[in-house]
């Protein structure tokens, strides 16, 4: 018995979640049938338009309430002591509704499969828990939530069917307007989808590498009887390339302070200086030579005693440094400001060889 009353908030979390999204389904169902039951006919084009908008805007209205009215939540946000609105993203409760979230479009791909709806209904949960969070801050009432909640969730639930009915109704009788729609999210699918998927593949990409160069790190000290050094939070270099983490590895009786970059973006040329910063630039503005315009600097350095390196995990297509005026394409193993830098292959060949503190041109 204490067993289940230790797990009961999980299993009501669970089910809120799916509740949500069957209300989801089911109001997006009702409504869309009304809508094109009573309203005039439509070509197929400004069908789809109008399930997209339909879909979107049910899913925003659903979440805001089961996001405001969620008792267990709201308690839990003041029992917490944390007032910021952003305190408890990625706990269990909210990791369950985005799982839930994925399974529910992915049975929903029957009915339709468009990206941008997909985006909308993630930034949709971000955003009303956000705003959910900012009412009960500014609510001295949510602090003793009662079962108001629910009655209001329900209210909410069973007005939004007629309100969005009427809501859309009127939209789709502004045929130009609807069609304006259309010319819009097509031209977002080329301004926005492909950059974001773009993007995905370029992350995952630079995760993929820093994971195949940590597995092949473990395996080069045990195979050489290294003590694998204590890395603290590698992955977050392929988000914020920074020397924020770094770790020692002793090699052939020698100790290195290591630092882990990754470029995610692996078209755009990155310039390392000899200052101890780095910058990126255009393909276009570097051949041309030309100075930019407009751009941060991002350091590159970290203090230690040791001898330091830098081991660049996802590599760009152009790496180039510069000293003063004068820039040289990147080798592995090139000393910069005092940091050798290396390429993961390069980085292993140099430890099997023993080569790490040569200089690059012996």
């Amino acid at each position: 018995m204490n067993n289940l009353k230790k797990f009961t908030p999980y299993y009501l979390h669970i089910a809120r979640s799916i509740g949500k999204h069957t209300c989801i389904a089911v109001i997006y169902a009702v409504v869309k049938y009304l809508f094109f039951f009573f309203s005039s006919s439509h070509t197929s084009s400004e069908m789809f338009i109008m399930k997209c908008i339909i879909i979107s805007v049910v899913y925003l209205s659903t979440s805001l309430a089961f996001a405001m009215y969620n008792k267990q939540r709201c308690l839990s946000f003041h029992q917490n002591n944390s007032k910021g609105i952003v305190s408890i993203f990625f706990t269990f409760d909210f990791l369950v509704d985005f799982a839930v979230m994925a399974l529910f479009f992915l049975c929903f791909s029957i009915e339709l499969v468009n990206l941008i709806v997909i985006l909308f209904a993630i930034l949709s949960n971000f955003l009303t828990d956000i705003y959910a969070k900012k009412i009960w801050s500014e609510s001295p009432s949510s602090q003793n939530p009662t079962y108001l909640f629910s009655v209001k969730l329900i209210v909410h639930i069973f007005l939004s069917i007629p309100g969005l009915f009427i809501l859309f109704l009127i939209l789709g009788s502004i045929g130009p307007l609807l069609r304006t729609m259309l010319y819009v999210v097509r031209l977002l699918s080329y301004t926005i989808i492909i950059p974001v998927i773009l993007t995905f593949f370029l992350y995952v990409r630079a995760l993929d590498k820093m994971h195949r160069f940590l597995k092949k790190l473990k395996k080069f000290c045990l195979a050489n009887k290294i003590k694998y050094p204590n890395i603290i939070k590698p992955y977050l270099s392929v988000f914020i390339p920074k020397p924020q983490n770094t770790f020692e590895i002793e090699i052939h009786g020698k100790i290195y302070e290591v630092s882990l970059l990754s470029f995610t973006n692996i078209f755009k040329p990155v310039i390392i200086k000899s200052d101890g910063f780095f910058y990126r630039i255009s393909a276009r503005a570097l051949k041309r030579k030309e100075k930019p315009s407009f751009f941060f600097e991002t350091s590159y350095t970290f203090e230690s005693n040791r001898s330091k390196i830098i081991i660049i995990t996802s590599v760009p297509y152009v790496v180039k440094l510069q000293e003063g005026t004068q820039t040289k394409t990147f080798d592995t193993g090139d000393t910069c400001a005092g940091y050798k830098i290396f390429t993961p292959q390069g980085f292993f060949g140099a430890a099997e060889r023993n080569t790490i503190a040569r200089k690059s041109y012996e």
